[in-house]
């Protein structure tokens, strides 16, 4: 059984540090005495009053023109807990496309799609945790806003994602008090380390397949890079249930204009996929096949959505 007090092989866990005073008196999820070796302590936001935050599924559709089609996909948030990590790491200052001449950084480009993703959970009434590689975690967010201090600095530092989901799983997939399913979308682009700072795949790979409470946890990966080899290392990973292929509850996603390529390839090259439907894909994807494999050719009892 998972115990999150007994130390992972190579990440000794901090017993003494505290996760900070919740504000309001607002749980901050299980075993959260334990912080792992050397991540801040987190943000605790008040969660916001119901109905009072958000702008409404209508509006986020017209807003991000999401097609009608796609919204209902959006609702099933609501009885989960959502959790981000974002990678702050150094390499997401590069840029997100160099060959088409646009300046836009993956940093700058995360930015943009953490807004549109912060709203959506917040027009359906929910708030997500988000969880930075190097610079800590904010729980209850409800508005981008909120993120405005973790964004205000360039990103820095190595890629320790094992660390962050040592920590996602201490603090959110204890067997004995996990009540709701989790989902955990990873916004990355490439190369995870170790605390040695040196590239461990195999390990990410492996914490994927051994995560705690599996059956109660879905995993998503969104690509914050163009790299074709980032996109086949990842790709492996995906779960394909008509194929018995990759790790179960998990999702790969590249960034929109790899999907809108890999998308209209599969369903047709007038087919609708604004950067809204993206976000919905992205968001929903590990819990919906419908959604999850709408890139790919279609399987049996699979990619229902048309």
């Amino acid at each position: 059984m998972y115990q999150s007090n007994v130390a992972y092989p190579g990440y000794t866990t901090s017993q003494g540090s505290a996760m900070g005073t919740p504000t309001m008196g607002i749980p901050v999820g299980p075993n959260t005495s334990i912080l792992q070796q050397g991540y801040p302590a987190p943000v605790i936001l008040p969660s916001p009053p119901e109905g009072t935050w958000g702008i409404g599924i209508e509006e986020f559709q017209r807003k991000y023109n999401v097609s009608a089609k796609w919204t209902p996909y959006l609702q099933p948030l609501k009885d989960y807990v959502t959790v981000i990590v974002c990678d702050d790491s150094g390499s997401m200052r590069m840029l997100a496309d160099p060959d088409v001449g646009d300046n836009m950084t993956r940093w700058a480009e995360l930015k943009m799609i953490m807004n549109v993703v912060v709203e959506a959970h917040a027009a359906v009434g929910t708030v997500c945790d988000v969880y930075f590689i190097n610079r800590g975690a904010y729980r209850n967010v409800s508005s981008f806003a909120q993120l405005s201090g973790a964004f205000a600095y360039p990103p820095s530092g190595g890629t320790n994602l094992l660390r962050v989901l040592h920590q996602v799983a201490a603090d959110h997939c204890n067997p004995d008090l996990i009540e709701r399913n989790v989902i955990i979308h990873i916004f990355t682009d490439g190369h995870p380390t170790n605390d040695q700072g040196r590239e461990d795949f195999p390990a990410f790979a492996n914490w994927l397949r051994r995560r705690p409470c599996i059956d109660k946890t879905f995993v998503s990966i969104i690509l914050c890079t163009d790299d074709e080899y980032i996109d086949q290392l990842y790709r492996q990973l995906e779960y394909n249930p008509g194929m018995n292929l990759g790790i179960r509850g998990v999702d790969c996603t590249e960034d929109y204009r790899g999907e809108l390529r890999d998308v209209r390839r599969t369903r047709g090259w007038n087919y609708p996929f604004s950067f809204g439907d993206y976000v919905v894909k992205t968001i929903a994807g590990a819990i919906d096949p419908s959604i999850h494999l709408i890139d790919l050719p279609a399987q049996p009892d699979c990619c229902t959505i048309s």
